[in-house]
């Protein structure tokens, strides 16, 4: 049972942080291409507040360390990914 609970847990204070840097990211590429990695940055210590807010929020101690690493470490491969596609979008037009 407890077991059930921890991965409730999880899902509910992890996943929400990646939706956000994956929305986040995507915005940034779309409504602002000429500056994306200073509003890409911006992003990230947006979900980094997130991460730790949820975090704080599930007032559960157990595991704590592991749910921010793993909420900051999918925000930050998500917006590397954001990184990447803008490097080949401005690699390829020229």
């Amino acid at each position: 049972m407890e077991e059930r609970a921890a991965d409730r847990l999880w899902w509910s204070s992890v996943v929400p942080v990646w939706a956000v840097a994956l929305v986040a990211s995507a915005l940034v590429l779309v409504l602002a291409p000429e500056q994306p990695i200073a509003w890409l940055s911006v992003s990230l210590g947006g979900c980094v507040v997130l991460a730790l807010a949820l975090q704080l929020a599930t007032r559960t101690p157990a595991g704590y360390l592991a749910r921010v690493r793993d909420s900051l470490g999918g925000a930050v491969l998500i917006v590397a990914a954001a990184v990447l596609v803008r490097v080949l979008q401005v690699a390829l037009s020229g």
